[in-house]
């Protein structure tokens, strides 16, 4: 959520805010939402959080009042399974959908902007923003990292397979190092580091 803090999904129907200060993780208020959450991120100092059955999104106060809300029913279902979220430096809200196969690039009010999809992006689980126009993204089904240029809509695969990526679950960018780190679903129970260039 910016700073020192950050907000975290966890069972039972609760996101934890918490805050790190001077390396220490201290706890914050837990939020109680109406379902079992998936993905969390930030909306300026909101929170925005996603659900899968039935899918919809939700932005919150941090006190817990529902701001906006997603949830469209219908034949013409614009999610499935908006599993993963984050936000970019300019605001936008990006939420990968495995059941749709494709990224969805909302607003601060939820109001859908622009749809990403690509065969390279089979099955898109973690997400990560690495500035205004790039995205960083898992693609199971391709088992591979794809690059996506949310400006012109061009998607590059820049990791895969002969990389060592199977089955890539999650991942996060360090700016300052230029490091990205790739979690898989495997059972191993290890992160993968990437020098980015």
């Amino acid at each position: 959520m910016g700073g020192e803090r950050a907000a975290v999904t966890i069972a039972g129907k609760q996101v934890q805010l918490v805050h790190v200060r001077g390396g220490r993780l201290t706890l914050g208020t837990v939020l109680d939402v109406k379902a079992d959450c998936w993905g969390v991120t930030h909306s300026g100092d909101n929170v925005v959080v996603s659900y899968d059955k039935p899918p919809w999104l939700e932005v919150m106060s941090t006190d817990g009042r529902v701001l906006h809300r997603f949830k469209k029913s219908g034949a013409t279902q614009t999610f499935k399974y908006p599993q993963f979220l984050t936000t970019s430096s300019d605001g936008f809200i990006y939420a990968a959908d495995c059941g749709v196969h494709a990224i969805i690039r909302l607003n601060s009010s939820l109001h859908v902007l622009q749809t990403f999809s690509d065969q390279q992006l089979r099955r898109p689980f973690g997400l990560t923003s690495v500035n205004s126009d790039t995205l960083l993204v898992c693609s199971q089904d391709n088992n591979s990292i794809v690059h996506v240029n949310v400006n012109s809509g061009k998607v590059t695969t820049i990791l895969g397979r002969e990389d060592g990526i199977v089955d890539p679950y999650s991942l996060a960018y360090c700016q300052l190092q230029r490091k990205l780190f790739v979690c898989p679903s495997n059972i191993n129970d290890s992160i993968q580091v990437y020098q980015i260039d």
